[in-house]
């Protein structure tokens, strides 16, 4: 469902700035084009070095700014179309954008900036939107949303550890700081998979069986997310190899129990639905091979990217080409390109999954960098355009 204009309210004179999905998923589809860009320039050519240090700069990167202002975007679109809350639009939307761009540009600037000036300006946008989001979800009726808030929070703390180990000079706490991040994405990512991907295939389902219901069990409801939070905590606090195979094990369990039910091969015909299955399947995939990493010679990329381009990837690019089109008031039917565009993430995330370095890694980034683009050419002018009046869908 699209949310409404309330009435009274000053309208922006540009469409950009009607709703959170429009400037931040243009802005962040592209912001990760130029960040994958120069992560590749460095490590296949002879690019500009970081103050952070190329991998950890490129976690960052993808995690705080490219994944960020997807999530922001998101956030800001949800929250109003379900739970009732007021949309964010003109200024204050506006407001974030531009801190959201400014930790991008101190980023892109750290070295020529001091690490503390580049700090504080990244550092601002995650506790705005909290501030933003978490005083719109404390007042709703249903307290689901308000898991939003200690989400947030670790992502803002992860974000925090991150650069307290730069200016530290303490290589440890940074990586700390991504992998708390990663956390809070993976529990993100099971609060939002795991709420729209049944609730949005038991829809396309009863198109054709009226009596189609896929229910939620609510131990497994509890289990998933407590699962992730006990892996993160088992890992964070250092209790060894064996401890963090076992927790990331039984999780990855919960999740396959949980999923089981969502009758997956009766929406392999709908490639927004398929790309949502798929990507919760990623997130089980990257809990076994993260379980797996402890014993075994598997290096620690292999979980990390078959969530973040598996599982965050499929179910970011099927979400957003869904809220492009449904609340810009277009049908959700898919051209070709738009299905290349899914298949070209789904190969991404197996390269990279299974790649170390060499033609791989290359063949991983070109194929990430391709869906993003294909997305941008056909959804791009919509998020730029006025929304087709209500009873004109196309």
């Amino acid at each position: 469902m699209s949310a409404q204009p309330r009435p009274g309210v000053l309208q922006p004179s540009s469409p950009l700035w009607c709703g959170g999905f429009r400037p931040f998923y243009l802005a962040g589809c592209l912001y990760g084009l130029l960040a994958v860009g120069l992560w590749a320039a460095g490590h296949f050519g002879d690019g500009a070095a970081t103050a952070y240090g190329r991998p950890l700069w490129h976690a960052h990167e993808m995690i705080f700014g490219f994944v960020a202002a997807l999530c922001g975007g998101f956030i800001l679109t949800a929250l109003p179309s379900w739970a009732g809350t007021a949309t964010i639009r003109g200024r204050p939307l506006m407001l974030l954008v531009g801190v959201w761009g400014l930790g991008r540009a101190a980023m892109l600037a750290a070295p020529a900036i001091p690490p503390l000036a580049a700090a504080l300006l990244d550092l601002a946008f995650a506790p705005l939107l909290l501030a933003v989001a978490g005083s719109q979800v404390w007042g709703v009726s249903n307290r689901l949303y308000r898991l939003l808030v200690p989400i947030l929070v670790l992502l803002t703390l992860g974000n925090l550890a991150y650069h307290l180990g730069v200016l530290r000079g303490d290589a440890g706490l940074a990586h700390g700081g991504i992998r708390a991040a990663y956390y809070a994405l993976m529990l993100l990512f099971s609060f939002v998979g795991g709420l729209l991907t049944p609730i949005f295939t038991e829809s396309r389902l009863r198109e054709s069986e009226p009596a189609a219901a896929i229910g939620f069990r609510r131990p497994l409801e509890v289990l998933a997310p407590a699962g992730l939070l006990l892996t993160a905590l088992t890992e964070l606090a250092g209790l060894g190899g064996a401890a963090v195979a076992a927790a990331a094990l039984a999780t990855a369990l919960v999740h396959a129990l949980r999923m089981a039910t969502w009758r997956s091969a009766a929406v392999l015909g709908s490639p927004l639905l398929a790309a949502m299955h798929a990507g919760y399947a990623c997130l089980i995939v990257s809990l076994l091979l993260q379980a797996a990493e402890q014993g075994a010679s598997i290096p620690a990329s292999a979980s990390i990217h078959a969530f973040t381009l598996g599982a965050m990837g499929l179910t970011k690019i099927s979400l957003m080409t869904r809220v492009a089109l449904k609340h810009t008031g277009r049908s959700l039917h898919l051209p070709a390109a738009a299905i290349a565009a899914f298949v070209a993430m789904g190969v991404a995330a197996l390269l990279r999954t299974i790649a170390v370095d060499g033609a791989l890694l290359a063949m991983a980034a070109l194929s990430w960098a391709a869906a993003i683009a294909l997305y941008l050419a056909l959804y791009g002018r919509f998020l730029l355009a006025p929304s087709l009046p209500k009873g004109a869908v196309r």
